[in-house]
């Protein structure tokens, strides 16, 4: 069952509409305090279809079905997402080709300066 109405998460001041949160392009920020402000590809906005913290949460612990990137060098963001961008001809059968084409979708718009700003804010998190 999807929530409707106000969302609210225990710890957080931060309360959403539902409705505005749903889906892959806006995701919520719980606790913005405990971390730098993130880039749009990262928070979402206009234009952007799958934003990072979707997935990879504002937190960049991700969720179950997502890799943990918080605290990871920056370098090797940068080269996952273009590795990411670079596949085309998947097995959309398995579970990792599933997820490797959200990935392809979500990193295929993102410009040089994009991918070296989100490599640097997950970067910068804490993994806790």
């Amino acid at each position: 069952m999807r929530p409707e109405g106000t969302v609210r998460v225990p710890g957080s001041a931060k309360e959403y509409d539902a409705a505005t949160i749903a889906g892959n392009a806006n995701p919520p920020d719980w606790f913005p305090d405990e971390h730098l402000p993130a880039p749009r590809s990262v928070k979402g906005d206009t234009g952007i279809a799958f934003a990072c913290g979707s997935c990879h949460l504002m937190s960049g612990q991700g969720h179950p079905e997502s890799a943990d990137l918080a605290g990871m060098p920056a370098e090797y963001l940068i080269r996952q997402m273009d590795i990411a961008r670079q596949l085309f001809d998947l097995q959309y059968g398995s579970s990792a080709g599933k997820a490797a084409a959200v990935m392809k979708r979500a990193v295929a718009s993102l410009s040089e300066d994009d991918i070296i700003a989100i490599s640097a804010y997950l970067g910068s998190l804490s993994p806790e």
